[in-house]
């Protein structure tokens, strides 16, 4: 079974079109949605002594998601306002991310060793957890870091030092512009796959060898709610593909030797191609399941 991390960001989402607070942030999101897929999840970050930061432990316990290291800090849990028209949203921070921007998490031994267990650390960069990355490349387990819309290139770049998988938001982007940028990260530092959102546009994936281009499911659905459609996205894709890769590595293992067998190289290629679109397609029937009902989850 999987095991993912959500890591850093936290928030309680004010949504005033509805009157609800709603627990979320990326990495929260991305753990619940873990957990629903059925695989093992566990959430590990920073909130405030506060009514706000109780919603989201409660939140992540009610789902069965491990909290051991949600640390409790002096002062407020990251709050957004959050207006919604025909499912569309727009986001207003409130309080610049709260403890997790003032007093982030830091990786001690005793998390890195926990840390090790897991197939996956997914983060952001409203996370603030960039400096404390290396500690986790030195255990050799995978990142993804999520930029949503809040990159530029060099900042991307910079986090491709360290990350295996990034995602970031090109909504408002030239598609040829994107994609520049998905050919240009791979290859860098640690960055092994790039896949940029562009909204009702759908995704655009790279892996170094091939281009893929994909519409987001039910375009013509009405949708709820559009809060945490990227990370139920990214969600469905990642768990399928590292899944997918999983199994392929224990088949090519063969550990009873009976059989000598490699499998051809334009087989191999076929085999990641197919999981990838499917991993896609996986993505975004999440997203849109997400998309039918209020708040993330």
């Amino acid at each position: 079974m999987l095991h993912i991390i959500g890591m850093g960001d936290n928030v309680v989402d004010i949504n005033v079109t509805l009157g609800q607070r709603f627990p979320g942030g990326n990495s929260v999101n991305v753990a619940i949605f873990s957990q629903y897929l059925g695989y093992r999840s566990s959430f590990m970050g920073v909130v405030g002594n506060d009514e706000e930061g109780e919603l989201v432990r409660a939140a992540l316990n009610d789902k069965n998601v491990d909290t051991r290291y949600i640390q409790t800090r002096e002062g407020e849990t990251g709050k957004c306002r959050i207006e919604l028209k025909n499912g569309d949203r727009t986001i207003t921070d409130i309080n610049d991310l709260g403890v997790v921007r003032t007093d982030p998490l830091i990786l001690d031994e005793e998390i890195l060793d926990y840390i090790r267990t897991a197939d996956l650390v997914h983060t952001a960069c409203y996370g603030c957890m960039i400096p404390e990355l290396h500690k986790i490349n030195a255990i050799k387990v995978p990142i993804l870091f999520d930029y949503s819309d809040k990159w530029t290139e060099e900042k991307l770049v910079e986090v491709a030092e360290f990350a295996t998988y990034i995602l970031f938001s090109g909504k408002e982007r030239p598609q040829e512009e994107l994609e520049s940028y998905v050919r240009r990260l791979v290859g860098i530092g640690h960055c092994e796959l790039v896949i940029c959102t562009m909204g009702k546009r759908g995704a655009m994936l790279y892996d170094g060898k091939d281009l893929y281009l994909t519409k987001a499911f039910g375009q013509n659905l009405r949708i709820v709610d559009s809060t945490a459609a990227g990370d139920a996205f990214i969600t469905g894709f990642i768990t399928t593909y590292l899944l997918g890769k999983k199994h392929f590595r224990l088949l090519k293992r063969n550990p009873d030797k009976q059989i000598e067998w490699t499998l051809p190289d334009e087989d191999a290629s076929g085999y990641h191609r197919s999981l990838v679109r499917y991993a896609i397609n996986k993505g975004n029937l999440q997203a849109l399941y997400t998309c039918m009902h209020e708040g993330s989850f």
